[in-house]
């Protein structure tokens, strides 16, 4: 081997150093996304006693869950644990990974004046939490 050989091979150093850079940052997004991928908009509709509002939380249970009201602020957070398991067999060994990472959520939305914040009600369902926020009534 002489200094020629070497000299080709460092010069190779660093589109291969390049390649790992840009399969970790891959695999990185693929499994995890990034924050903004992550997000899923409300669906906001009006009803005859007030507004309904669905938002999408695939991740988080009920339990993980906290609606409140102040003023006309509505607040929905959440925090939870998304554990994942894989399992594959290597060519010689099998091989096993195991990860946790802490999800945390929270979105407000501005409430009309003529809503009534005693009157929120909240159901999870499926991955989406169901709120229905009723209008004050007039007397």
């Amino acid at each position: 081997m002489d200094a020629g050989d070497n000299r080709k091979r460092m010069a190779n150093l660093p589109s291969v150093v390049d390649q790992i850079d840009r399969l970790f940052d891959e695999l990185i997004h693929r499994r995890w996304g990034t924050a903004a991928a992550r997000i899923q908009p409300a669906q906001v509709r009006t009803v005859d006693d007030g507004w309904e509002i669905e938002v999408p939380v695939p991740e988080l249970t009920a339990k993980d869950l906290e609606v409140e009201v102040s003023g006309r602020e509505l607040r929905v957070q959440g925090t939870g644990r998304k554990e994942a398991e894989q399992r594959w067999t290597g060519t010689s060994a099998r091989s096993w990974s195991w990860s946790s990472r802490r999800v945390s959520f929270s979105r407000s939305f501005l409430l009309p004046e003529t809503v009534d914040p005693a009157d929120v009600d909240a159901r999870y369902e499926n991955g989406v939490l169901h709120i229905h926020v009723r209008r004050r009534v007039k007397r």
